[in-house]
């Protein structure tokens, strides 16, 4: 059995053909196959960039957001035509078509993904009408024409992209951010699901990017010792308990408090 995405195409059109609940069944996971043969391809388009965990990641919308990371243009749609410059700087006046890049956008994704898997089940007794032959029917058509353009892409890696590079300072993993998304956002993810630490990033006046983690240090509650604990701001609430990286004393997180101060103009 072939799993690349046109066979999962070629497979759920011929069970609609005839249209008996049982066949709509199977072609919603062949639909799923399609999507997960898809997206896979992509990945593997970006495999000396991207970790792999991330590369292992069975879910299509978790991967894409991945990407989206450090490829903002991972799930759209754009043609590419490339010339000779005749001059630095200026567009070549002959240009000629590369090809056309169609993905499936994350919002897409997202709700297309887990509905066709709840297809995969029986109906639960409070929604039985998308397990109706008909409604069903209509909704998978309309899932193969979603799914059209993308298959006939015929660029699958993303566009010409300045990234980033660092390492976690948590996972100890390669973090690879897009260079512009950084500018914009000032703000990095690393891609180890496992990981997920975030990052500010410092822009001074030549450019220069510095990424630092969006911790807060804790000092020791033990007079006798100089030790600072980081600690994600993503994970601080009151209640978690943390160690001393210096002396091993256990604390816990009482309360919070902002500290601030007028703006000096």
């Amino acid at each position: 059995m072939t799993l690349d995405k046109r066979s999962c195409m070629a497979r759920a059109q011929a069970l609609m053909a005839e249209a008996k609940i049982e066949n709509l069944k199977y072609a919603a996971l062949e639909l799923r196959l399609c999507i997960e043969s898809q997206t896979y391809e992509k990945l593997r388009a970006f495999s000396s960039m991207v970790p792999e965990d991330v590369l292992r990641t069975w879910q299509p919308p978790q991967a894409v957001k991945m990407l989206l990371e450090f490829e903002p243009h991972a799930d759209q749609t754009f043609t590419i035509y490339a010339g000779l410059e005749e001059e630095y700087g200026k567009p070549a006046k002959e240009m000629s078509f590369v090809g056309t890049h169609s993905s499936l956008r994350l919002g897409w994704l997202r709700k297309h993904y887990n509905k066709l898997g709840s297809l995969l089940h029986a109906p639960a007794v409070y929604e039985p009408r998308l397990h109706n032959l008909a409604t069903l029917k209509q909704y998978l058509e309309e899932v193969i024409e979603d799914l059209k353009e993308p298959l006939e892409s015929t660029i699958t890696g993303g566009a010409i992209r300045n990234v980033v590079n660092f390492t976690c300072s948590e996972c100890g993993k390669p973090v690879i951010a897009n260079a512009e998304t950084l500018r914009k956002k000032r703000k990095a993810i690393c891609l180890n699901p496992q990981c997920k630490a975030e990052y500010y990033a410092n822009i001074d006046e030549t450019g220069q990017v510095t990424l630092q983690l969006m911790a807060t240090g804790f000092e020791c509650a033990s007079e006798s010792c100089d030790g600072v604990a980081q600690i994600e701001n993503r994970k601080l609430e009151v209640g978690i308990e943390f160690s001393c990286p210096k002396c091993g004393l256990r604390h816990q997180i009482a309360h919070r408090e902002w500290g601030y101060g007028p703006i000096e103009k």
